[in-house]
């Protein structure tokens, strides 16, 4: 995300929060009818050296927030139930957006890479549902650890 230094500091800038600190900020620029853009030429690499498990808690932390973040003001009974039965579909659809993104983008051996990991990307969208789904049943809101 991309974003003028004015504009980031006349709104506040990020909440105290380790994880989805650009979803809670992106979500709160919106709400105020700025208009976000994607801008797909400006690309970033980002390199992950953390242990599988540590990624993996990581993902259901994003999950736990997500809701919190960004579903859990507007929820009532029948949106929120309806939700609950469609989240493993839209968790699918994540993970098949994201494997799109990535062969787009990619040369032939990330293209490999990408499809080589395609069972771990499954067992991702599984851990970020499942944080997600405790957000819903239990409204913990959001989680403030690594």
């Amino acid at each position: 995300m991309i974003v003028s230094k004015k504009l980031f500091i006349k709104e506040g800038g990020f909440k105290d929060i380790p994880r989805m600190q650009d979803t809670e900020f992106t979500e709160r620029l919106t709400s105020k009818g700025i208009k976000l853009l994607f801008i797909p030429n400006v690309v970033g690499y980002q390199e992950q050296d953390s242990p599988m498990s540590k990624v993996l808690k990581k993902i259901y932390i994003n999950g736990v927030n997500l809701y919190a973040i960004r579903y859990r003001p507007n929820m009532f009974f029948l949106k929120k139930a309806l939700f609950f039965i469609s989240l493993p579909i839209l968790a699918l659809l994540k993970i098949i957006r994201i494997i799109i993104r990535h062969l787009m983008y990619q040369n032939f051996r990330g293209k490999l890479i990408t499809v080589s990991l395609i069972p771990l990307l499954l067992l991702s969208g599984i851990c970020w549902m499942s944080g997600f789904y405790n957000s819903m049943i239990f409204e913990s809101g959001i989680r403030k650890d690594r």
